[in-house]
């Protein structure tokens, strides 16, 4: 029986035949000495609980196969060669200790559960690969260098603090989303290419140096506030909608080219003063109601068309100069009062 068994000394328990000791249950195997483990073949070893071949000799071990291996205990794993450790399976080595792990060869590393490699050092997560590093966390992101940093997937960066992500390459930070662009410093920000910065909040772009603004796109332009537009260069102000352009003072845009003034709309251009409206041709002035063009000086006025005079007030068409009332229609002149008409050219009587 098994307690008769145990009770034989190790020296007489080993000279037993082995394929009856074999058969034995644990408690008789516990007895045999690591040399006499080290006897049996591949087959007969996993035949044995593998506790007990923490017994042997680490060279012994060493030439067993791995299926065998990663049965043992990560104390005993540990004294392996590195080549050897390497070999064993990943649900293995994830057991043993950070100081083991780390020494092992990356590609295995890689094949770690992302809580064992964000316990690595910060040497080890350098020179791990993009999608490995993705799946850390922010706080062990936090400790890779700006290089390896910049490999990251841009909403892994996103979660950065703001001083991390300002000493990144412009061309990364560039990649990232708006609202964390939006939160960087101003003189980051001015550094971007002008398509991202196209894209952020009109309240960010408006504190940007006005130079930066003046090279925005016109759509980006016209969603700024007034107040900014009454200071971008003109030229520029020139390529905005009449739309956006009826809401500036009015003094900025009589400060447009005369070509630019011409296009406006008689909306806006019945917001200016008359002595830019005098600047323009007859035929723009044309455009607007014959209420603003009452309020035109009259030599401004005799250089209207006659079928745009015959829209003014007759009082206002008293003041203009003989030539131009001698270009209305000759029954229209005659309901002028007589003072008037006597000072006509006699031909045109």
């Amino acid at each position: 029986e098994v307690s008769a068994i145990l009770k034989v000394s190790e020296k007489k328990l080993e000279s037993l035949d082995k394929e009856f000791l074999l058969k034995q249950p644990v408690e008789v195997h516990s007895k045999l000495s690591g040399t006499y483990l080290q006897t049996l073949s591949t087959s007969e070893i996993e035949s044995i609980d593998p506790v007990l071949l923490e017994k042997c000799e680490i060279e012994f071990l060493e030439s067993l196969p791995e299926t065998i291996l990663n049965n043992l205990k990560p104390t005993t794993l540990e004294k392996l060669s590195l080549s050897k450790i390497e070999k064993l399976d990943v649900s293995t080595i994830e057991k043993l200790s950070l100081s083991i792990i780390q020494k092992i060869d990356f590609r295995i590393i890689e094949k770690l559960p992302s809580s064992i490699i964000s316990q690595l050092s910060t040497s080890i997560h350098n020179n791990l690969s993009p999608d490995v590093l993705n799946m850390l966390d922010a706080e062990s992101l936090q400790q890779l260098d700006i290089q390896t940093i910049e490999k990251l997937m841009p909403s892994k960066i996103s979660q950065l603090p703001l001083d991390t992500i300002s000493r990144l390459k412009i061309s990364c930070i560039a990649t990232l989303d708006h609202k964390t662009i939006e939160a960087l410093p101003k003189a980051i920000i001015e550094q971007l290419p002008l398509n991202v910065i196209e894209t952020l909040s009109a309240q960010v772009v408006e504190t940007l140096d006005i130079s930066l603004i003046n090279k925005l796109c016109v759509a980006s332009l016209e969603s700024l506030s007034i107040s900014i537009l009454e200071n971008v260069d003109l030229t520029r102000l020139s390529e905005l909608s009449d739309t956006i352009l009826q809401k500036l003072n009015p003094n900025v845009i009589a400060q447009l080219p005369v070509e630019r003034i011409a296009q406006l709309s008689p909306k806006v251009l019945q917001q200016l003063d008359n002595s830019i409206l005098a600047q323009q041709h007859p035929d723009i002035l044309s455009k607007m109601d014959a209420s603003r063009l009452e309020q035109l000086d009259s030599d401004c006025l005799s250089r209207l068309p006659p079928e745009t005079l015959l829209k003014l007030n007759k009082n206002v068409l008293h003041n203009l100069d003989t030539v131009a009332i001698e270009k209305l229609p000759p029954d229209f002149v005659a309901t002028f009062e007589k003072e008037l008409i006597c000072q006509l050219n006699p031909a045109f009587i």
